[in-house]
């Protein structure tokens, strides 16, 4: 019985800083790129950059 409480009490006390962190963010569009590299043909690697980016991060 002991074990379980203590258990609890730890699994407990790991949740909380998770929901003290739980907010929403926006993303702010004139300081966000979204670079991505990719390879082609098993060759070269071919880099590209999308700088229209939007959205929100839950």
């Amino acid at each position: 019985m002991f074990t379980h409480k203590k258990t609890f009490l730890v699994i407990l006390l790991v949740m909380i800083p998770h929901f003290a962190l739980a907010t929403t963010w926006k993303i702010d569009p004139a300081h966000t790129t979204v670079e991505f590299k990719v390879r082609h043909l098993m060759i070269s690697w071919v880099k590209g950059v999308f700088t229209d980016v939007s959205g929100i991060e839950a």
